[in-house]
């Protein structure tokens, strides 16, 4: 979520290519997907990993997210 989320995605879908990862990319506050409402934050972009339903707390930095096992 934030300004660099497109920019985010894609450096994490060349990095990890696995069918059980979905990403979703959201740029601004008037967001419509539930899961991301009220999760913007003007001055930053924010990596969500969430599993079964539960997410972790938010990256904002992709090579922490990379040290995940999808």
């Amino acid at each position: 979520i934030g300004k660099n989320a497109q920019k985010y995605i894609l450096a994490m879908y060349n990095k990890i290519n696995s069918s059980n990862v979905i990403y979703i990319v959201s740029h601004d506050s008037n967001e419509n997907i539930a899961q991301l409402k009220n999760k913007y934050i003007e001055k930053d972009t924010q990596i969500y990993v969430c599993k079964n339903n539960t997410c972790l707390a938010p990256f904002t930095s992709i090579d922490k997210v990379m040290t995940l096992n999808f």
